[in-house]
């Protein structure tokens, strides 16, 4: 009997990810709103949190902070989801240590402008984890890509997550502090990564609950071939 295709753990699959990123673009919008002078082509999402920010507390407690919980939770409840494979359960284990630098990044504050001649060490903490969450994600990606391989309905899930992948990768390159479009190019690539979160969600709640790989019986047939030679 084929599986009903909307039988996967509850649809918190979809509306985790979906969560965050609504999250995250609320906290942004808000907090710029009382920022003056704040500019989101040119800079940061973390000097909305950076020492000296208006409201800098509550963008990184009630904001970040809380967009990585969302995220976290989701990368859990995925993994839970997905077949069974050593190449997911280290794509999930990466995601999660991504969700987990950011929550560092929200509680570690940069300085103020996030360039500060000579920087605190809350702010060496923020950027370490801000750098090692981006590179996580590509590598998180890239593995959970590959293994969709083997999941059903996954081919679409790899090529996507190839190209997120190597977008995330080129923005992360051009993150030039510097550059007027820092802003621009750091909002684009949360983007890209939300995008194939939620895409991510939409594939494992469509193809249901994970069940394990069906063993061998005699002769090294499947149940499945079983049954169509033994009619």
């Amino acid at each position: 009997m084929q599986r009903d295709v909307k039988c996967g753990p509850m649809p918190w699959l979809v509306l985790l990810p979906t969560i965050s990123f609504i999250w995250l673009v609320a906290t942004v919008l808000i907090g710029a709103a009382l920022a003056p002078g704040y500019q989101h082509a040119g800079q940061f999402m973390s000097e909305l949190g950076a020492v000296g920010a208006p409201h800098a507390l509550w963008v990184n407690l009630l904001g970040y902070l809380v967009v990585e919980l969302w995220a976290l939770a989701f990368f859990v409840l995925a993994w839970r989801a997905a077949p069974r494979a050593l190449l997911s359960h280290w794509g999930f284990a990466v995601l999660g240590f991504y969700a987990v630098c950011l929550v560092a990044g929200a509680l570690f504050s940069c300085d103020i402008n996030c360039r500060p001649t000579v920087p605190s060490v809350t702010h060496e903490v923020h950027m370490l984890a801000g750098g090692l969450a981006y590179l996580s994600a590509v590598v998180g990606v890239l593995l959970t890509a590959f293994a969709a391989r083997q999941w059903r309905g996954g081919s679409y899930l790899f090529w996507t997550g190839m190209v997120a992948a190597g977008l995330v990768l080129g923005l992360l390159l051009a993150l030039d502090p510097d550059s007027p479009w820092v802003g621009a190019r750091q909002r684009l690539l949360e983007t890209t990564l939300y995008l194939w979160f939620i895409f991510l969600g939409i594939t494992l709640y469509r193809q249901g609950p994970a069940a394990p790989v069906a063993a061998p019986t005699e002769a090294g047939a499947t149940p499945e071939v079983q049954a169509h030679t033994s009619v």
